[in-house]
């Protein structure tokens, strides 16, 4: 059970690494963009609070659907989204 535990709460901290990594590249190109968070929550057709949650690495059902759409928007390859 412990071993369970370890590896669950590895996974988490690994995913909230993850996010806050992709939030703070979205954050970036957004601000490059001169984009607010309502102009890219409207081209990216979501809510605005799921960009402030994203951008603050919160938001934790990001799907690949969603960065094709980021990296469609912001004309870079998924890769620089995610690193």
């Amino acid at each position: 059970d412990n071993m369970k535990e370890c590896n669950f709460l590895e996974t988490l901290s690994t995913t909230k690494i993850c996010m806050k990594i992709i939030g703070n590249n979205i954050k970036r190109l957004r601000t490059e963009n001169d984009l607010s968070q309502f102009d890219l929550a409207c081209l990216c057709e979501c809510d605005k609070s799921v960009i402030s949650e994203l951008e603050r690495g919160v938001y934790q059902n990001i799907t690949i659907k969603t960065l094709i759409k980021f990296s469609y928007i912001f004309e870079v390859d998924i890769v620089n989204l995610i690193h």
